[in-house]
């Protein structure tokens, strides 16, 4: 049975327009035939009656939300009005719900709107999980960074470390050898060319550059240049073997061999080398070649000036 169009009223003052069917059963015919008049058109104006006061206790979303509840309980009512009557209801339903047109459009933006919402929530979220990938991968990355310039500085000072140390080592080689060769026969003789050669070498070297230097002795005079030099050497070897002497003097005849060394005088290098190509041409290429001359006897002479004086060093 269809039960008509009916206006209702919700609980939030909004107002319904809705129809539903109904399905009933006639139990007693009498009681239907007798106990009301026109069965048909009561039942029907219970059921709008009782639709109507069960849409005014509820708003309109829970109209949508509870339906079905409120067909069971419309049903139920019906049910205890109809049985006088020997009508049984068996069930309710509403069919349409129409609603006013700007009711439609407010809910069709509640619901654009809260699609937006939950669209603007979900991108924050995206944004938010973003951002945190992004910075937990920056995170790792300059770890990473930091780690690997630790193991560089790391291996760097170990390199430096370890060439510090070879550095040494061979240094320490180095003198040991010189020590060695030193306390050879004719070793300090050598000692003194190398110096020599090396003073001279420092002397050649300032002209490579274009400045002006102070330097506290004749850059003309080689010899005399040659003799300071063998002064340093012979100062710094006097001082070794006296500082050796006092070490030993309780040690009787070494002692006394130690300062009979000691004493003994350098021999002359140049009385040594005077036929070494070396040391000629280290002084030729000193100094003017007609100032300086090496005698027969190793020692440096410088030849008459043009004023007809001449002098020798040793």
């Amino acid at each position: 049975m269809d039960v008509q169009w009916n206006k209702s009223v919700g609980r939030d003052n909004v107002v319904l327009h809705l129809n539903g069917v109904l399905f009933l059963k006639v139990k007693d015919p009498y009681l239907a035939s007798y106990g009301v008049a026109e069965a048909d058109f009561a039942i029907t104006q219970l059921a709008q009656t009782t639709m109507r006061s069960e849409i005014g206790k509820i708003t309109l979303d829970n109209v949508f939300k509870e339906r079905e509840a409120l067909n069971l309980q419309i049903v139920h009512i019906l049910g205890k009005a109809a049985e006088p009557w020997g009508i049984e209801c068996l069930r309710y339903e509403i069919r349409d719900i129409q609603l006013p047109q700007k009711i439609k459009e407010a809910m069709q933006m509640q619901v654009e709107a809260d699609r937006k919402k939950r669209a603007a929530i979900l991108e924050s979220e995206g944004q938010r999980e973003s951002a945190i990938n992004r910075a937990e991968g920056m995170k790792r990355s300059q770890v990473l960074a930091s780690e690997g310039e630790r193991m560089e500085i790391m291996n760097r000072a170990t390199g430096e470390a370890d060439a510090i140390r070879r550095l040494a080592e061979s240094r320490a080689e180095a003198v040991r050898v010189i020590a060695s060769a030193i306390e050879a026969k004719h070793g300090a003789s050598a000692v003194q060319l190398a110096v020599a050669e090396q003073y001279i070498e420092a002397f050649g070297g300032l002209a490579k550059q274009a400045n002006t230097v102070l330097l506290p002795t004749q850059t003309g005079d080689v010899a005399s240049m040659v003799a300071q030099a063998l002064s340093i050497f012979k100062a710094v070897n006097v001082s070794h073997d006296s500082s050796g002497n006092n070490g030993d003097d309780s040690s009787g005849s070494a002692g006394k061999n130690s300062a009979t060394k000691a004493n003994k005088p350098v021999p002359n290098i140049f009385s040594m080398t005077k036929s070494d190509p070396r040391i000629h041409s280290t002084i030729k290429t000193a100094s003017n070649p007609e100032d300086v001359s090496l005698t027969s006897e190793g020692r440096f002479v410088d030849l008459p000036s043009a004023s007809g004086q001449r002098s020798s060093m040793g």
